[in-house]
């Protein structure tokens, strides 16, 4: 049986080393696919931020994907597994961060931020899709490209806020300097307009809405795919 956990180590090695191809994501992804189980049934913290961070590398590679329902399938598996490992590690039962753990939090954060960066477009329409809609004749394709604009921005604005605000401390400073940077210019050029406070807070409710129906559609439905 293939191993997910033991090929993300891999090519997070590749990546490191400059190694890491095209074909090798391609074969990761379908990898994942095929074993989703082992996804859902991760334990240690690298699984999710090893994982998590090689769907960003996907999304941000320019031609990599250009099919929508499949950049779709990268985008919501990444922000999933990402959304997992914070919840597992980084989260008390109230879905607020756990003080101790600003390097989880900077980690993950950081690949997250990477991923609704890279798939702006897929992310909005998972957004659409995680709206209850009472109208029973509502289908979720004549929404497709209606653009859920403010709450994807606010999504990314509380992540941001996040590691600007509530994560910074010597530690962080030494050890996670360029992911700290790379959340601040996020922030900075997200937080332009509107109440701040709100704005997060509406960010952090469409992250756990988000979240939730991501859980639902891999974990229940076994659903990993968009077409």
């Amino acid at each position: 049986m293939e191993d997910v956990k033991l090929k993300s180590i891999e090519l997070i090695n590749d990546l490191k080393n400059d190694n890491l191809t095209k074909s090798n994501l391609r074969d990761y992804y379908r990898m994942v696919l095929n074993n989703f189980e082992q996804v859902i049934n991760f334990s240690d913290y690298s699984d999710y931020r090893f994982s998590g961070a090689i769907f960003g590398v996907m999304l941000e590679i320019n031609d990599f994907e250009n099919d929508p329902d499949i950049r779709q399938s990268m985008a919501s598996i990444g922000f999933y597994i990402l959304s997992k490992g914070m919840e597992k590690f980084c989260l008390d039962q109230n879905n607020y961060f756990i003080t101790d753990k600003s390097i989880e939090q900077i980690e993950l954060i950081s690949s997250r931020l990477s991923v609704l960066l890279a798939s702006s477009a897929s992310m909005k329409f998972s957004l659409r899709l995680s709206k209850p809609n009472t109208n029973p004749y509502y289908s979720p394709m004549m929404d497709r490209y209606e653009a859920e604009s403010s709450d994807y921005s606010d999504i990314i604005l509380c992540d941001s806020y996040t590691v600007k605000y509530l994560c910074s401390n010597p530690v962080n400073e030494m050890f996670l300097n360029e992911s700290a940077k790379f959340a601040n210019k996020t922030y900075e050029r997200f937080a332009g307009y509107g109440n701040i406070s709100e704005r997060v807070e509406n960010g952090r409710e469409c992250q756990i809405r988000l979240y939730e129906f991501l859980k639902n559609q891999f974990e229940i439905e076994k659903d990993y795919t968009f077409d």
